[in-house]
């Protein structure tokens, strides 16, 4: 056990861009199972890419090369801010096209609706399909995290031949 410790400890920030890396597939996979491939939703796609190009690059890189790979990365980080907007403005178009509810309380029906100025729609609004919930409004942020994290890993990496955590005495 000792001995995987200390394998871990020399190598802990290559491990951390691999798992970064790795990070950055599953998001890649869920955005293509989702078909997050139509108009700007391709951004996701890119970034993603991109940001499991960049950890890979930094886990093989010498270090120096790390600065200069964190930027990138925190630039790609906006594409994840990018993305939450959409996605808020997507799940406010859903809300409002969503019907109202009637509540029946005693011998009185009151109508709840889901927003103030929310009407109840015939026809589903232009690119949504009927019954389609809105998006989660955060799941961007899972890019952003990702890349802010592989930036910081790679700022954070010591020289080469230092190894990571407490120095022996």
């Amino acid at each position: 056990m000792q001995g995987l410790q200390e394998m871990i400890r020399r190598r802990v920030f290559t491990l951390l861009l691999l798992l970064l890396a790795g990070g950055f597939i599953v998001l890649l996979a869920e955005l293509l199972w989702t078909g997050h491939t139509e108009g700007i939703q391709i951004v996701a796609v890119i970034a993603g890419i991109t940001g499991w190009v960049l950890t890979g690059l930094g886990a093989v890189l010498k270090r120096s090369a790390g600065p200069v790979l964190a930027a990138i990365l925190l630039l790609l980080s906006l594409t994840g801010l990018l993305g939450t907007f959409e996605h808020l403005e997507e799940g406010e178009e859903a809300v409002g096209a969503l019907p109202a509810l009637a509540a029946h309380s005693g011998a009185r029906t009151v109508t709840v609706a889901y927003r103030a100025d929310s009407v109840q729609e015939s026809e589903p609004r232009e690119g949504r399909e009927p019954g389609k919930t809105p998006p989660p409004p955060l799941a961007p942020l899972s890019l952003a995290g990702l890349s802010i994290m592989a930036a910081v890993v790679l700022l954070g990496r010591p020289p080469e031949g230092q190894t990571a955590g407490p120095r022996a005495r």
